[in-house]
C-alpha cells in the first residue's frame, strides 16, 4: 500500500511541490467553467471553425508574448512570473462573466487575450522551475506529480459544476476564477528566487528587445532531434484538442445532456491524475512513445466507428491516457538534450509548440469536421499516430547504433 501511495507522492524538490500546490488551486478554480467552455463559445460563433477561430485568440497572444516571457524566465525568478501571472486571473474571470451578462462577444475577446499573456508567464514560469531544479532522473515524475495534483482539483471543481450548472447560469461560474488565483499566490510568494539562466552563467541575457532574435536562433540552432520532439509535441497537443474541445461540442450537437458533456470532458482528463505514475513508467522505459503511439492510433480508429456512449467515454479516457504518457516523455527527452543554460528557451520555445497547437489545432480541426466528419477527423489523426510511431521507430534504432 505503501508503495502504491509513493507512485503519487514521489520524492521531489520541495519548490516543485510548492508550485504543484499553487496550480492545483488556480485550476480548481477554472474547473468549474472549463468543461462548459466549448459549449459557451459555441454559443457565440455558431460553427465548429468560427468556435476554433475564437478559441485561438488566446494562443496568438500566446505566442506573440512567448519570446518576451522566455527572456524573462532566463533573467528574473520564475517565482515573479507565476505572481504575475496569478495577478492577472482576476481580469479574466470578470470578462467571461461580463461577456454572458451582456452577451458582447468583445468580452470573450478580451478574456481570450488576457488569459494568453497569463498563462505564458505561469507555464513558461512553472516548466522552468522544474526544469531548472527537480534532479535529471525525477524530470518527468516532477512534471508527473504537478499534473496529477493540479488534475485531481480540477475534475473535483468540474462534477461540483455539472451540480450546480442545474441551478445556475454558466457564465457565473467563469467567477470562480477570481479568488482562487489571488490565493494561489500566497503559495508561490514561500518559493526561493531559485536559479535563473543568467545566474548559471554568471552574465546577463541579451536585452529585452533582443530576446525576439535569440529565441528564434535559439530554436534554430537546436539539433534534429529536439526538432523531430518538438513537430511530435505539436502533433500531440492538437489531438489533445479532440478530446478537450471538439467532443463535448459534437455531444451537445448531438443533443446530450449536460451531464454526458461533464463526463466526457472528465473522461478526457481524468488520465492527467495518473501523471505521476506515468511520469514514473516515462522515466524509466525508452520506448515508451513508440509502443503508445501505436496504442493511441488503436482507440483513435475505434472512437471513430464506435456510437456507444459508455464505449466512448473509455476511449476518451485511454486516448487521454496516451497523450499523458507521450507528452511525460517528451518533456523528459527535450530537457535531457538542451543545456541547463537555455532552459527558459526551451521551455517557452515548447509552450510556444502548445500553442501554435492551441491555434491551428482548433481551426484545421474545426474546418475538416464542418467539411467532412467527426469520424474522417478521428480517423486521419490515427493514421498520423501510426506514421509518427514509425518515424521514432527509426530514429531511435539510428541513434542505437550511432553510440555503439
Amino acid at each position: 500500500m505503501k508503495k502504491f501511495f509513493k507512485l503519487f507522492n514521489p520524492n521531489i524538490e520541495e519548490g516543485v511541490r510548492l508550485i504543484s500546490i499553487a496550480t492545483s488551486i488556480r485550476w480548481f478554480g477554472w474547473g468549474f467553467a472549463e468543461a462548459f467552455l466549448p459549449i459557451f463559445l459555441f454559443s457565440f460563433a455558431h460553427t465548429y471553425a468560427e468556435t476554433g477561430l475564437l478559441r485561438s485568440i488566446y494562443g496568438v497572444v500566446f505566442l506573440l508574448s512567448l519570446p518576451m516571457v522566455s527572456w524573462l524566465a532566463d533573467n528574473i525568478a520564475s517565482k515573479k512570473l507565476l505572481i504575475v501571472s496569478l495577478l492577472l486571473y482576476p481580469f479574466i474571470s470578470i470578462s467571461y462573466f461580463s461577456a454572458g451578462v451582456f452577451g458582447v462577444i468583445a468580452f470573450i475577446v478580451c478574456a481570450r487575450i488576457i488569459n494568453g499573456v497569463a498563462y505564458a508567464l505561469d507555464g513558461v514560469g512553472r516548466a522552468t522551475y522544474v526544469r531548472t531544479h527537480a534532479k535529471p532522473e525525477n524530470i518527468a515524475t516532477s512534471f508527473g506529480y504537478m499534473d496529477s495534483l493540479a488534475n485531481f482539483w480540477w475534475l473535483v471543481a468540474i462534477f461540483i459544476s455539472a451540480i450546480l450548472v442545474r441551478y445556475i447560469p454558466i457564465h457565473y461560474l467563469f467567477l470562480m476564477i477570481a479568488p482562487t488565483s489571488l490565493i494561489a499566490i500566497y503559495f508561490v510568494r514561500k518559493l526561493p528566487d531559485g536559479l535563473t539562466a543568467s545566474s548559471l552563467t554568471k552574465e546577463a541575457r541579451l536585452s529585452v528587445f533582443g530576446s525576439y532574435g535569440s529565441f528564434f536562433k535559439t530554436i534554430i540552432s537546436w539539433g534534429r532531434n529536439v526538432r523531430w520532439l518538438a513537430v511530435f509535441y505539436l502533433f500531440i497537443d492538437i489531438t489533445a484538442t479532440v478530446g478537450e474541445f471538439f467532443i463535448p461540442i459534437y455531444a451537445f450537437t448531438q443533443h446530450q445532456s449536460l451531464w454526458q458533456i461533464v463526463l466526457l470532458t472528465g473522461f478526457a482528463a481524468f488520465p492527467a491524475l495518473f501523471s505521476s505514475p506515468l511520469g514514473l513508467i516515462a522515466d524509466k522505459y525508452k520506448h515508451t512513445i513508440f509502443w503508445t503511439c501505436g496504442f493511441l492510433t488503436v482507440f483513435l480508429f475505434l472512437l471513430a466507428f464506435i456510437p456507444i456512449f459508455p464505449a466512448q467515454l473509455v476511449l476518451v479516457f485511454l486516448i487521454g491516457s496516451c497523450l499523458q504518457l507521450l507528452g511525460l516523455s517528451v518533456d523528459r527527452e527535450i530537457t535531457l538534450a538542451v543545456p541547463k543554460e537555455h532552459i527558459g528557451t526551451l521551455s517557452g520555445a515548447f509552450e510556444g509548440v502548445s500553442q501554435v497547437a492551441e491555434i491551428t489545432g482548433p481551426i484545421v480541426l474545426g474546418i475538416m469536421i464542418d467539411l467532412s466528419s467527426m469520424r474522417i477527423t478521428l480517423s486521419v489523426l490515427a493514421v498520423i499516430s501510426i506514421i509518427f510511431a514509425v518515424i521514432y521507430f527509426n530514429f531511435n534504432k539510428k541513434n542505437e547504433q550511432n553510440k555503439i
